[in-house]
């Protein structure tokens, strides 16, 4: 079980908050102060075979993606893929964590910075640690819901300042 740290003495302004209504399609959006780590908690209630995604992009068409699939095969994926700044031979794109069948419900938090994507989920139970790298920094955020409707009853994202040691 994960239990992650408090960010909010390195808290910066509040970008999305609030709750959703059920629904499909983009259920929030935001632009992104440039260069700062960023915050995504939320708590999401899905339809049975929805898709809720969290995407970070930028105007260079980057796209790094984290999902929650409340489908026959219900998880988590964090993906990569769609980020160009960097590459290496033995990488791959795609992180998953496999959640209980017939999960519709649960919980994510989403820290993201210059270089790195951490995603603690499903109550401290799933956790997922990747490099990424934009070749120039993300500049839009958006959940989207497809496939099926999606709730989000709590949302929050805010951008996070750099932490000084001493």
């Amino acid at each position: 079980m994960q239990t992650p740290v408090p960010l909010d003495p390195i808290a910066g302004p509040v970008i999305l908050s609030g709750s959703r209504a059920k629904a499909t399609g983009v259920l929030a959006r935001a632009s992104l102060q440039q260069g700062a780590a960023l915050e995504v908690a939320l708590r999401a209630e899905a339809d049975l075979g929805a898709l809720l995604s969290v995407r970070l992009a930028n105007a260079a068409g980057e796209v790094l993606t984290v999902a929650f699939d409340a489908g026959s095969y219900p998880g988590f994926v964090v993906d990569r893929s769609g980020t160009r700044g960097f590459r290496h031979l033995y990488w791959v794109d795609r992180a998953i964590w496999a959640a209980p069948s017939g999960t519709t419900q649960t919980d994510m938090r989403i820290v993201v910075d210059r270089s790195s994507i951490e995603l603690v989920g499903h109550g401290g139970e799933a956790s997922v640690t990747m490099l990424q790298y934009f070749s120039s920094p993300p500049d839009r955020l958006e959940i989207v819901a497809e496939r099926a409707a999606v709730a989000l009853p709590a949302l929050m994202a805010r951008s996070l300042r750099a932490a000084s040691h001493g």
